[in-house]
């Protein structure tokens, strides 16, 4: 950098310029120092003091979706999600992913790393879903991620959030059940409501005909996880058509489900 000007004796002068950090990677960040040089006599004066610079390709935390209690061995959904800061754009091919933080490459939830489901532009955010299984031992357990490179671990780490792991309950079936994928048997589905050792069952379907068809099962649990119970098929008006009378609502048996 040249003087912008004579500096007379006592005199300060000052120069401003504009630094670019290089793309290629070095085991450590070089020391940013400067001294005065004179073409005939070589550098001269004091160094300046090196302000402790560092460099690095960094990411910033943007969020983390994770259950805090969650029976062991269960497997749950996470997402975490991390916004590119740099000039770069993140590849799987080039090293880039999501790694466990706590403590960094461990397998305890079921993954160490988690690969991009494709490129990260500069300023966007990269989404990771996935699953973790809980650990088999109940307890506290720590839940932090960070993104990485081919040279390691960089930029921001998502908060440290605390699992607690809890031994599992009793199963319970209770849910409400469609074709997959959504839409592709629309029409149908089937529900179930879990309570102590009954399942009471409700199926909406078509009949031969195509018109409505709705069965219902009180199922008792008859050994492990097996429960049986006789089918009911109920018609009856529509459930807008007025005030309601069961008279109206004839039910009879059709089978057995289990």
């Amino acid at each position: 950098m040249l003087l912008p000007k004579d500096v007379a004796p006592g005199e300060s002068v000052e120069f401003d310029f504009v630094v670019k950090p290089l793309t290629c990677g070095f085991a450590a960040t070089a020391p940013f120092r400067f001294r005065m040089l004179s073409q005939n006599y070589g550098t001269f004066g004091e160094e300046t003091p090196d302000p402790g610079i560092s460099i690095s390709t960094a990411s910033e935390f943007v969020s983390q979706q994770v259950p805090t209690l969650v029976p062991a061995k269960a497997s749950i959904p996470v997402t975490v999600v991390f916004k590119n800061t740099t000039l770069t754009t993140w590849r799987a091919a080039d090293g880039y992913a999501l790694t466990s933080a706590s403590p960094p490459g461990n397998t305890r939830w079921g993954v160490a790393t988690v690969a991009l489901s494709g490129e990260v532009a500069p300023g966007a955010q990269a989404t990771f879903p996935f699953r973790v299984p809980m650990p088999d031992t109940p307890g506290t357990y720590n839940f932090q991620w960070q993104m990485k490179s081919a040279t390691g671990p960089l930029g921001a780490l998502s908060p440290a959030t605390s699992i607690q792991v809890i031994s599992p309950g009793p199963p319970n079936y209770q849910g409400l059940w469609w074709a997959s994928p959504a839409g592709s048997e629309s029409g149908w589905g089937i529900s179930l409501a879990h309570q102590s050792d009954i399942i009471f069952a409700t199926w909406f379907t078509y009949d031969s005909a195509g018109d409505a068809l709705w069965l219902s099962m009180t199922a008792n649990r008859t050994t492990g996880a097996q429960y049986s119970g006789g089918i009911v098929q109920t018609s009856g008006p529509a459930f807008d058509s007025g005030r309601f009378s069961s008279s109206g609502v004839p039910s009879r048996s059709v089978g057995t489900g289990r």
